[in-house]
């Protein structure tokens, strides 16, 4: 009796902590709390809510950080002790002495308390019913009801809290409480507190003033509530499985794998184990844990049913004791010195290594796949990439090492709709290519909410699960960086240093102007760039991954209308002034920082040069620029030989006077004072100066009149086109007329002047692209619009009738039905869906309400292939093919794209949808319809959509093969076959490749509804029958070494395999497949595409006979692949060669003698070889006139003139024809024949 006393003073003790939060079973369970984002202590709120400790507030919360006062713990321990009855009123008038409750709404609650000994006053003759409980108070009512004498533990008198203290964090109440144990709970801590106290071993008794647990070890737990420990590694979960598989591999969701040999502890201090751990196998415990607990050792606490697996798991923590975990997101020279200090080692044959949950075979596979070497020369680690290395038993070896890698990469289509979603895709990284950037099924993605596309995101991927996030953004300008030793480099940002990412960044060319951050890139072309904002994307752990600028920006280009230079005694004395019209319109005249000046303009020029003499720098400047001064100096520009600086120009300042750099484009910088550097020269179109074209892309002079507000300039005879956009910076300067020189600027299409046909221009282009950015020509410069529609379909009530209503999309995005007359419907030919809906039309409404459709101008609707160029201007082409895509360097035309155009998102739409806005793709083209201005050359509306791309399936992986499906037993013992490395080792490869490998045979064999679930799979059969069986996945095949020859082989054995054309084939390393002539009949099959062997190789059969004819008897043929011999016809060979410039060479010799009398020649006027695939034909010798008939066509008609002998007979010579055909990759070369006819006269 005095023990469940003791039990119950815990439970009480435990209420009173709590004070009211058993108030109602508003929220049934941990998960129902509305508020469960907020509680820090989950596990512990989870399994006190399950065990019916705590309970919710009114409205569905927990409110986690709302206070317990001392009176709401009286009011529960007073109910509890009544069994549930409010028997306050019996005790109202107590008389306990306390002063401070006479008419507080809990006095009876307090006074039974009091009066019972469960809690104490002030010691001043008060309660303080109002007082928040602190950590060590409620850790002494623990105490002290887990039947720790309070006078032995020295826990009252002065003393009591630090005694409270040491004993409580002995006993583990405070494990994981890092808060001041003297202020107040909230209801989250207090939870924490309370969970741990319920794992502390009772007292039954002092002896000698020491405390004596129970013999049997009980806790709360164990005694009231029938829970046990279960201590194990978490091999699995929702997120990820740690059991030798893919990084695609999870468990259902709300399961937990734990492996083999877990303990069940009655108690953790006393490690009472009631079961055998190496009894127990992997076990799956209906409980979800984070995906951070895997292959780390948790405590499991759960309510024991018979069948284990089916217990009621209370709680997961994981297990302090056990663990020793060695993490870094940083860069790493080296494993031995990171470990260096921690106790651990690793084991090849005890430590497992993990790439986002997926098996790699050692560290440097993993840093094969994470390209820990991209930007940095690190290893195990670098920046951004979160590396673990386990140690779950305390032994001193590592079990395992998980390296954890996201991506920063774009929302490239998000369609509501049909719940898909696509991302940049970087076809290159070995984790995960984002499906190759098709579209992902939203039910596998953990998507922010807000999300749109275009977005700029983090993700991660394992277990065939996508968990996308938003990253942190930094905006500001690059003050400083150092890019001298890995471990120093970072780049400083509005006064914080940021060190560089080296995750992977999969995003550049789906979004504009969107980089991969390189520190040692910095302040060079294409990298981040001084006196200018950005904003910079950091990854999950602060590092800089990407930036791109945090506003267009317009480069600073100027005009230079006037220009001189005065010498100074020294070259560094030199002073200069140019007058200059900005891009901006506004006209000035500013002093140059000579010195950076020519620096710049050196390095320009010829950086070597510049870097052998400086003072080149200084001539180029002054003979740019040009003096009215003498100048004595060794810089003078007529004395020395350069691009500006020309000694052929003239002996004196005459020859290079004021205004030599008249009429150039600059780019330049200013400072605060108003001073200026020239960064460089652009260049002039006046193509009789020297120089005129430095930094140009173009120069030439225009081939057709340049339309106002056009997007594309022609020139080169209508064959060079260069596109302008909103941004691009226009000059005009005429100095025809030396009295009245014209000039002036513009910046957009919309805004540049009229330009004549034939006008010399220059223009500096963007990158690589055909985008100018700037552009100097010498001539100045600056609707009634129809409706449109885009058809969708028509009401079906409109079938019949005079009128018909058709629906779609406005201009303006919304819905609209217009009502046609059925003749206006018939002549728009709109019965024919399939090619006039999804169209768009004109359109006229009367005031009748009745619309008449007519077909658009063809230069004005244009219906093809979008592709943005820049955010203002837009590729486009009719034409869009898989195999020939339009691309930035490619396409028809281009058109401007201003900010008042409208772009709408049609993919999907129904009736009475209004469009969602849409948007172009810098990398990814969409279906486009163009509605363009008067003018033809800017876009006022345009309808987009996602192009319809077939998923094409997932190539066969020749590393892990289907044998053997074993459909007759449900295949339940499949065979697999699993390639080994070049060292003939296997690796330990994961079920994920197996699995799917099997569905793709069990869907073969007709089975739908397949279902997996690890290794069990659920399914109907072809006959429609419901089937669940569980799947070995344990027996494999690998390659066996036999001799020369290297063998498909079944376990120990030298068993071949079936072949595409139903023969039996050994193989050479999977390149080539030798005929088996004898099959024993209990051979393994493999079925044929499995003989697809290895990304890259091309397969050549050989199945017929290489020569046909009357009389070839007589006639060999040799052929040869790639210099090794081979055989065809009745032998049907498979082989495969890789890559391009393979050669098939098909050799045929043979002797015909012809007996004839008298003198002459003979022809054969039938002798035919016919070449099936392209290739040459060449004979030798060339015997009397012998020649090949042709050279690379598909047939040969080869001519052999007989000669005659000095016995008067005409004979054929021994002759041989070489035919040679070139093996490219993706060509089947299965029909190889050459025919041949009668050789007789």
């Amino acid at each position: 009796m005095r023990n469940l006393k003791r039990a119950l003073s815990l439970l009480l003790a435990v209420v009173m902590v709590i004070g009211m939060m058993v108030v109602s079973t508003s929220a049934a369970s941990y998960t129902d709390f509305s508020d469960k984002g907020e509680i820090v202590n989950k596990d512990a709120v989870s399994m006190l809510t399950t065990l019916g400790i705590i309970e919710g507030k009114p409205d569905g919360s927990y409110a986690p950080t709302e206070g317990v006062d001392r009176a709401q713990m009286a009011k529960m321990i007073s109910v509890i002790m009544n069994q549930g009855t409010d028997n306050s009123a019996l005790y109202e008038n107590s008389p306990t002495g306390l002063t401070d409750i006479a008419s507080n709404w809990a006095k009876g609650h307090i006074n039974y308390c009091y009066t019972t000994g469960i809690i104490a006053g002030r010691g001043n003759g008060t309660f303080d019913p109002s007082a928040g409980v602190t950590a060590v108070e409620a850790a002494k009512m623990l105490l002290v009801a887990a039947g720790y004498d309070p006078k032995t533990e020295g826990l009252e008198g002065s003393d009591w809290a630090i005694n409270t203290n040491a004993l409580a964090s002995r006993l583990g109440i405070f494990r994981s409480f890092t808060k001041d144990v003297t202020q107040p709970l909230n209801r989250d801590d207090a939870a924490l507190l309370i969970y741990n106290a319920l794992d502390v071993e009772m007292i039954e008794k002092y002896e000698n003033g020491y405390a004596i647990a129970y013999n049997d070890s009980r806790t709360i737990l164990s005694a009231m509530y029938g829970v046990y420990k279960v201590e194990g590694v978490v091999l699995g979960n929702e997120y990820a499985v740690l059991n030798g598989t893919d990084y695609d591999e999870s468990m259902m969701d709300g399961k937990t794998l734990l492996a083999a040999g877990y303990k069940i502890i009655a108690s953790t201090t006393s490690n009472t184990m009631v079961e055998d751990p190496a009894t127990k196998k992997d076990t799956t415990f209906n409980v979800e844990t984070p995906v951070e607990y895997l292959g780390k050792t948790v405590t499991m606490y759960v309510r024991k049913d018979t069948i284990l697996a089916n217990s009621e798991v209370l709680g997961v923590t994981l297990n302090e004791k056990a663990n020793t975990i060695v993490t870094s997101v940083a860069n790493e020279t080296d494993m031995k010195d990171l470990l260096k200090g921690t106790g651990i080692s690793l084991k090849s044959n005890e430590t497992e290594y993990y790439v986002n949950y997926g098996i790699v075979k050692n560290e440097d596979a993993a840093n094969d796949i994470l390209k820990l070497d991209r930007k940095s020369t690190v290893t195990p680690n670098s920046n951004g990439i979160e590396l673990e290395i386990i140690d779950n038993d305390n032994d001193g070896v590592a079990e395992y090492v998980l390296w954890v890698q996201e991506d920063l990469t774009v929302i490239t289509s998000l369609n509501e709709k049909k719940e898909t979603i696509a991302f940049g895709s970087d076809t290159d990284k070995d984790i995960t290519s984002y499906n190759k950037g098709r579209a992902i099924d939203l039910e596998d993605v953990t998507l922010y909410d807000g999300a749109e596309e275009g977005d700029i995101v983090l993700v991660r991927t394992y277990g065939g699960h996508y968990y996308v996030s938003q990253p942190e953004v930094v905006t500001g300008e690059m003050e400083s960086y150092s890019s001298n030793k890995t471990k120093e480099q970072w780049i400083k940002v509005d006064g914080t240093e940021y060190k560089p990412s080296f995750i992977n960044v999969s995003g550049e060319g789906y979004a504009e102007e969107f980089y991969t951050f390189d520190v040692t890139e910095c302040a060079k072309d294409g990298g981040v760039q001084w006196d200018t904002k950005y904003d910079f994307y950091l990854d999950s752990n602060g590092y800089v991954a990407a930036f791109k600028p945090a506003e267009k920006t317009v480069n600073n280009y100027a005009l230079i209308l006037e220009s001189g230079y005065m010498p100074g005694a020294f070259a560094s004395d030199t002073t200069a002034k140019v007058t200059a019209l900005l891009s901006d319109g506004t006209e000035g005249t500013y002093t140059l920082n000579f010195s950076a000046s020519a620096k710049n303009l050196g390095e320009q020029i010829d950086e070597d040069a510049y870097d052998a003499d400086k003072n080149m720098g200084i001539y180029e400047l002054k003979g740019f620029l040009g003096t009215s001064d003498s100048d004595n100096s060794a810089t003078a520009p007529w004395k020395n030989d350069g691009v500006f600086a020309d000694n052929s120009v003239g002996t004196d300042e005459d020859d290079f006077k004021d205004g030599m750099a008249k009429g150039y484009v600059i780019t330049y910088s200013l400072n605060d004072d108003n001073v200026m550097t020239i960064k460089s020269v652009v260049g002039t179109y006046d193509k009789s100066k020297p120089g005129y074209n430095l930094g140009a892309g173009v120069v030439d002079t225009l081939s057709s009149d340049y339309e106002s507000g056009s997007a594309s300039l022609r020139y080169d005879s209508g064959s060079g086109k260069l596109a302008i956009d909103e941004d691009t910076v226009a000059f005009y300067y005429d100095a025809t007329n030396p009295k009245d020189v014209k000039y002036g600027v513009a910046v957009g299409y919309s805004k540049m002047a009229n330009v004549d046909k034939n006008t010399s221009f220059m223009s500096q282009k963007v990158g690589t692209t055909n985008l100018a950015d700037v552009v100097l020509f010498n001539d100045e410069g600056v609707v009634a619009a129809k409706d449109y529609i885009y058809i969708l379909g028509r009401n079906d009530h409109s079938s019949s009738g005079k009128y018909v209503e058709v629906y779609g999309v406005l201009e303006d995005g919304t819905a609209a039905t217009l009502k046609i007359t059925r003749d206006n419907y018939e002549d728009m030919d709109l019965d024919d869906k399939d090619t006039m809906y999804y169209s768009v039309f004109a359109y006229t409404t009367n005031s009748d309400d009745i619309s008449t459709l007519s077909s658009p101008a063809s230069d004005i609707v244009l219906n093809g292939y979008g592709l943005m160029l820049t955010n203002r201007t837009v590729a486009f082409d009719t034409k869009h093919t898989a195999d020939d895509p339009l691309t930035k360097s490619d396409y028809t035309d281009s058109y401007a794209l201003p900010s008042s155009a409208k772009v709408w998102n049609v993919t999907d739409i129904d009736e009475g949808d209004d469009a969602p806005a849409g948007s172009f793709s810098t990398n990814k083209v969409k279906h486009t319809i163009l509605v363009l201005d008067s003018t033809k050359t800017k876009i006022e509306t345009a309808f987009v959509w996602d192009l319809e791309i077939e998923d094409a399936p997932d190539p066969v992986n020749p590393e892990i093969q289907v044998i053997d499906d074993d459909a007759a037993n449900d295949y339940a013992n499949p065979i697999f076959y699993i390639a080994p490395d070049a060292d003939g080792t296997q690796d330990k490869l994961g079920t994920a490749e197996m699995r799917r490998a099997l569905t793709s045979k069990m869907e073969k064999n007709g089975c739908t509804d397949i279902v997996w679930d690890g290794n069990k799979v659920t399914f109907e059969d072809a006959d429609g029958y419901p089937v669940t069986s569980t799947v070995d996945f344990t027996q494999s095949y690998a390659l066996k070494v036999d001799g020369k020859d290297v063998e498909y082989v079944k376990a120990d054995t030298a068993t071949p395999v079936s072949g595409l054309n139903g023969s039996w084939y050994t193989t050479d390393g999977g390149k080539t497949f030798d005929e088996v002539a004898d099959v024993a009949s209990d051979i393994a099959k493999m079925p044929a595409h499995d003989l697809t062997i290895e990304s890259g190789y091309t397969k050549v059969d050989l199945s017929t006979t290489l020569l046909s004819g009357n009389n070839t008897s007589s006639l060999n043929v040799a052929l040869t692949l790639n210099g090794k011999a081979v055989t065809s016809g009745t032998a049907k060979n498979v082989y495969f060669v890789k890559g391009t410039g393979n050669e098939l060479v098909a050799t045929v010799t043979g002797t015909v003698n012809v007996a004839q009398s008298g003198t002459g020649t003979l022809k054969g006027d039938n002798s035919v070889a016919k070449v099936v695939k392209e290739g040459t034909v060449t004979s030798s010798p060339a015997n009397d006139g012998t020649k090949p008939a042709v050279n690379g066509s598909d047939s040969a008609q080869i001519d052999f003139v007989a000669s005659t002998s000095d016995t008067g007979n005409t004979v054929y010579a021994d002759f041989e024809l070489t035919f040679t055909w070139s093996v490219t990759q993706g060509t089947d070369l299965s029909a190889v024949t050459l025919t041949g006819t009668d050789f007789a006269a």
